[in-house]
């Protein structure tokens, strides 16, 4: 009986520790903030490249002309590309929206 009583009372103690100290922690935490599409750095020349590969890999997927696995493979090389040249994972998904916006507004 005394091993049940210290367990919950160790419980006790661990989810008010939890409640006190983590929670809090995590709310002051933000995550990054994508920049905007005109405030991005230029693009490397290979990365836009690639970037060109993957909005016609976009429009390509549209049309069903390539599968889901080989657009997205385009897409990891190009966010790969951008984050060996040193841009921050928020800049990197506001490139690729970018990139994605501009082409799903294109005709077919």
């Amino acid at each position: 009986m005394k091993k049940v009583v210290f367990l919950a009372v160790l419980a006790a103690v661990g989810y008010f520790a939890y409640q006190s100290f983590l929670i809090p922690w995590l709310e002051d935490y933000a995550p990054a903030e994508p920049a905007s599409g005109q405030n991005l750095p230029p693009l490397p020349d290979v990365c836009r490249a690639k970037g060109g590969i993957v909005e016609d890999a976009i429009l390509d997927r549209k049309s069903g002309k390539i599968s889901d696995v080989l657009l997205d493979q385009y897409t990891l090389r190009f966010k790969t590309c951008l984050k060996n040249a040193g841009f921050s994972d928020a800049d990197i998904d506001a490139g690729y929206q970018t990139i994605k916006q501009r082409a799903e507004h294109q005709p077919k």
